[in-house]
């Protein structure tokens, strides 16, 4: 993956996205909002390549993580439930839309279906945290 530019006009209207997003899910649970950093990166895959089973994170600084799908080719994100991850896991297969925007946390493990269009599969994904990292592609969200 990349580091993309924060001050790209698309980043920020993203940026912008992701922060209401994230406020309307706070809504939604009765939480407050509390000041959040976000890093991003963009993943591309040709044909027959997909993301493996992974989780972005178990600090107890994480967040929330996320990705934005900018052309997605009917592949889905599969999300792995955290009870049962050995020995045919629950799964929830979620079919990618382009121009949609999926928040899940950081410690769900998940992968892709296969890219089988000559289109490359392209989404954006990112990371939100409590408190900044010694990252220095994370800002304020």
């Amino acid at each position: 993956y990349n580091i993309l530019t924060w001050n790209h006009p698309e980043i920020i209207k993203l940026r912008s996205n992701i922060a209401k997003n994230i406020i309307s899910y706070n809504n939604e649970c009765s939480n407050n909002t509390p000041e959040l950093w976000i890093q991003c990166w963009y993943n591309v895959l040709r044909f027959g390549q997909k993301i493996k089973p992974h989780f972005h994170s178990l600090s107890p600084r994480s967040y929330l993580s996320g990705h934005f799908n900018v052309q997605v080719n009917d592949t889905s994100t599969v999300y792995m439930s955290p009870i049962n991850q050995l020995n045919n896991p629950d799964v929830i297969d979620i079919k990618n839309i382009p121009g949609e925007l999926t928040l899940f946390p950081s410690y769900i493990f998940h992968y892709t279906t296969p890219n089988y269009s000559f289109k490359p599969r392209i989404t954006i994904a990112f990371d939100i945290n409590l408190q900044k990292s010694h990252c220095d592609n994370q800002i304020r969200l």
